[in-house]
C-alpha cells in the first residue's frame, strides 16, 4: 500500500507524551531537594552534620517569657559564650543562624536550663545558598542553552540535558558536604535551563500552528504534575527507604530512562523520523522557520485556551 494513500501515522502523540514525561521528571527532580530540606533529612545525615563547613540555626519554640529570654541573652554575652550577631535576634521567636554544631548545642543547653526549649537545624543561610545556586545558573544559561540546541539539534541536546540533570541527581545522593550540594545544584540549574526552550523547538517542528497550544499545554501540565507530586512522593519514599539519598538515586535512574526514551522516539523534524509517513507530514505542514502564524490562527488559539 502506498504511503501517500495510507492513513496518517501519529508519531506526534508519542513525541508529546515523552515530552510530558520529560517535564514531569524535570519538576520532580527540581523540587525534591526542597522537600528533603523541609523534612529535616539533612540533620539526620551523619556526613553532612559532621562536615566542618556545615553551620546550624537554633530556633526557640516555647516555654520562655520575655524576661527569661533577656536572661538567656545576657548569658550568651558572657566572655566564654559563642560570639553572636544580636541584630538578627527576634523576640519572642528567637532564631540564631550560622552556628557551629558545638555552639548550637551549647545554646540549646542554656535554653533548657532556663526552662525553655528549642531545636537545631541546618543553617538557613546555607540552605538558601544551595537552593539559590540552582536558580542563578538556571537564569544565567537560558540563552546559551537555547543556542546550543539551535546549533547542535533539539533532539540531541534535550536528550543530553535530561541525561545530565539525571546524572547530577544521582551524584547529589553521594555528596558529603553542603558545598558539594551547592556545586551540584549550580550544574543542575545549567542542565535544566535548556529544557523548555528546546522542547518548544520540537513542538514548533512537529505540530501545526492550530495544535501547538494544546501540545505545549500538555507538556506544561506534565511539569506542574511533577511539582505537585514531588512533596508527597519524596516524603513517602524517604519514609519507606529511610534515606533521602536513596530517593535521589531512584529519581536519577528514572531520568536516565526518560532521556533514553526521548532520544529513541524524537527526531528534529518529521522528515527524519522513519515512522512518520507522508500523510502525517502533510498534516503537520511546512515547518520552515520563516512560517508565521496568521491572525485567524492566533485568534483560534486564544479562544480555545483562554
Amino acid at each position: 500500500m502506498n504511503s501517500n494513500t495510507s492513513p496518517a501515522t501519529n508519531v506526534r502523540l508519542q513525541i508529546v507524551w515523552v515530552s510530558v514525561l520529560m517535564a514531569l521528571g524535570l519538576y520532580l527532580t527540581r523540587n525534591s531537594l526542597g522537600e528533603i530540606v523541609k523534612s529535616d533529612s539533612f540533620l539526620k545525615d551523619s556526613w553532612l552534620v559532621q562536615a566542618e563547613s556545615t553551620r546550624f540555626s537554633v530556633e526557640l519554640t516555647d516555654g520562655l517569657s520575655n524576661s527569661s529570654i533577656q536572661t538567656w541573652l545576657q548569658s550568651c554575652q558572657k566572655p566564654d559564650a559563642p560570639r553572636l550577631d544580636f541584630s538578627k535576634i527576634k523576640i519572642p521567636h528567637t532564631v540564631l543562624d550560622n552556628q557551629t554544631s558545638s555552639q548550637a548545642d551549647l545554646l540549646l543547653s542554656e535554653l533548657e536550663s532556663l526552662g525553655g526549649s528549642g531545636f537545631k537545624r541546618i543553617s538557613k543561610t546555607q540552605i538558601g545558598t544551595i537552593l539559590g545556586a540552582f536558580f542563578f545558573s538556571y537564569a544565567l544559561f537560558q540563552v546559551p542553552a537555547g543556542w546550543f540546541s539551535d546549533r547542535l539539534g533539539a533532539r540531541r541536546m534535550l536528550s543530553i540535558y535530561i541525561f545530565l540533570w539525571s546524572i547530577l541527581t544521582l551524584m547529589t545522593g553521594w555528596v558529603a558536604s553542603l558545598y558539594g550540594l551547592m556545586f551540584a545544584r549550580f550544574l543542575f540549574g545549567f542542565s535544566q535551563s535548556g529544557a523548555y526552550p528546546t522542547s518548544s523547538a520540537i513542538v514548533r517542528r512537529w505540530f501545526p500552528i492550530s495544535s501547538r497550544g494544546r501540545a505545549s499545554g500538555l507538556i506544561a501540565f506534565g511539569g506542574r504534575l511533577g511539582a505537585a507530586t514531588a512533596p508527597f512522593l519524596t516524603t513517602l519514599l524517604i519514609l519507606q527507604t529511610g534515606s533521602w539519598r536513596t530517593v535521589l538515586w531512584l529519581y536519577g535512574l528514572l531520568g536516565i530512562a526518560i532521556a533514553a526514551a526521548y532520544f529513541w522516539i524524537v527526531r528534529d523534524r518529521p522528515s527524519e523520523h522513519p515512522a512518520c509517513n507522508a500523510a502525517e507530514q502533510d498534516l503537520i505542514g511546512p515547518i520552515g522557520d520563516d512560517q508565521k502564524p496568521q491572525l485567524k490562527d492566533i485568534a483560534r488559539m486564544i479562544g480555545k485556551y483562554c
